[in-house]
């Protein structure tokens, strides 16, 4: 008997912490154009622990997935040669969340 309750509370805890976190997905676009800008710099942080950061860079068509963030806020800093920095926070609180079109301004 105890080690089913064990396995039942083992499966549920790791279940609930797997469940934490989500995949937020974005597109980065040329403001003046609309075009999507591939190879766009992205520095992702966590609001509370800034000394934790992420760098990815826009893919194919200005696409962005950040897979696997926990749950919480976030700062978002995107650059790209030419263009002026773009800086946003946005909140991770669904296993997936698109928050939407970024659109950065020639500079």
């Amino acid at each position: 008997m105890k080690k089913i309750l064990l396995t039942t509370l083992l499966t549920l805890i790791a279940a609930v912490t797997f469940a934490q976190k989500g995949s937020v997905t974005a597109t980065i676009l040329d403001e003046e154009t609309g075009e999507p800008v591939a190879g766009a710099v992205l520095t992702v942080a966590p609001v509370k622990a800034p000394e934790k950061k992420q760098y990815l860079t826009s893919a194919y068509r200005g696409a962005v997935s950040i897979p696997s963030l926990p749950y919480g806020e976030y700062t978002l800093s995107v650059s790209f040669l030419g263009y002026n920095n773009y800086d946003t926070t946005f909140t991770v609180s669904a296993a997936r969340q698109n928050i939407g079109d970024i659109r950065l301004k020639p500079g």
